[in-house]
Order: C-alpha cells, then structure tokens, then sequence
C-alpha cells in the first residue's frame, strides 16, 4: 500500500529588493491599507538599502566587509552610516523609529485590528523618506 505524500506547508517569502519596487510596493501596501506587510516590507527594503550603503561605503574604501555585514542588525548599520557621516541624525532617527513601530507590531499587537492605520501610514511613509536620504548619500560622493 503506498502512503500518502504529506505536503509540508510553505514558509512565507518575500523577495525584498531596493529601487523603485520599494517605493511601489510601500505605495500599494498604503492604498490597500495592508499595514502589517507594509510597515514589515518597511524594515526589511530599509535594512537592504542600508545594507547596500555601507558594503558600497566600505568597498570604496577598499575594506572587504561583506562576511560580517551579512549578520549585523539594522539599527547598527544605521548607526555606523551615521557615525560616518554618510547619513544625518535626522535619517538615522527616522530609521529607529521604524525599527521600533516594526518590532512594537509584531511582537505586541495580538490582531491587525490593534494597529492604528494614521500611526501605520506614517511609519511607511518615513521609511520612504528615508529611501531617499540614502539614495541621495549616493549622489553626495560623486
């Protein structure tokens, strides 16, 4: 008798990538009023774009960073792009501030219906704001 395949369920992925797909996809998520996968894709687009910053930052430098920035948290590498002075103050704020709203979410909010749509929309929106800042320390070293 043979036995029945037993399908395993599938892990949610999302592919996160920088560029414009970020702000469109943040954009989609604010008039679909998906807050949880907005402020969520809001974390994850920021720690690609700051990931890409700093290994960019330090490759210019000639220093091989890759291995240990795989690993590093968000907030860190926003505070060494700080600390260098590739971001401002008020970026590196902006992105804590993200950060928090996105770990408040997801680890004290039991339902979707807890989180406030005003306080959401402004998150997104802050995490573009800082898209745009890092996108712009590009520019500042040409």
């Amino acid at each position: 008798m043979k036995s029945k395949k037993v399908k395993k369920p599938q892990k949610l992925q999302i592919k996160v990538t920088g560029g414009p797909r970020a702000e469109v996809a943040l954009k989609e998520a604010i008039k679909k009023g998906n807050w949880v996968e907005g402020v969520v894709l809001s974390k994850e687009y920021l720690e690609n774009y700051l990931y890409y910053r700093l290994r960019n930052y330090l490759g210019s430098k000639r220093i091989r960073a890759y291995p240990f920035l795989k690993s590093m948290s968000l907030w860190k590498m926003a505070w060494i792009l700080k600390e260098l002075r590739v971001i401002d103050d008020k970026t590196y704020s902006l992105i804590r501030e993200v950060n928090a709203y996105r770990n408040k979410m997801l680890h004290e909010y039991n339902l979707p219906e807890q989180i406030e749509p005003k306080e959401a929309k402004r998150i997104i929106e802050k995490a573009m704001e800082c898209f745009e800042a890092i996108i712009s320390s590009y520019e500042s070293m040409k």
